[in-house]
């Protein structure tokens, strides 16, 4: 059975890649420049934020960039392997992220602030994200178990 990637994912995976790219470089830093210009007594916290920001940023990014290679490999070389290896690899991405989702939710109570609500949102989509990734490699563990009987 040969299966391709449709070229609407590729394209979909490196459009989502370049708008993490521009929320890393230029959103994240004029938002947290912001929100220290608004609240003096987090000024302290900017370069640790931005810094944070960027390296959880990253691990989305690199997720993408493994999908990515996952999705034009199939395209251009198409064999039928079950993509579970890619799919555990993404799975370790979204694991770095929500260790520094965790961390930095952990700093910030210990340094006596108030999180903002939207970690604890990103804990919950990096939860179910890792959640619905394992089903699908199990799936694809069951599938490929079944289709080699």
């Amino acid at each position: 059975m040969r299966r391709e990637t449709p070229a609407i994912v590729v394209v979909g995976f490196a459009i989502l890649f370049l708008l993490l790219l521009v929320l890393q470089v230029r959103v994240l830093p004029d938002t947290v420049n912001a929100t220290a210009a608004t609240f003096p007594e987090v000024a302290p916290l900017v370069p640790v934020a931005i810094a944070w920001g960027a390296a959880a940023i990253a691990c989305l990014q690199l997720a993408l960039i493994i999908a990515i290679c996952h999705a034009v490999g199939t395209r251009l070389q198409p064999s039928g392997r079950p993509p579970r290896g890619w799919l555990l690899t993404i799975v370790a991405c979204l694991i770095g992220f929500l260790a520094l989702v965790v961390a930095a939710v952990i700093t910030l109570i210990a340094l006596s602030y108030t999180s903002p609500g939207v970690l604890y949102g990103l804990i919950v989509a990096a939860l179910l994200a890792v959640v619905v990734i394992m089903a699908v490699a199990r799936r694809v563990r069951v599938a490929t178990a079944v289709g080699h009987n």
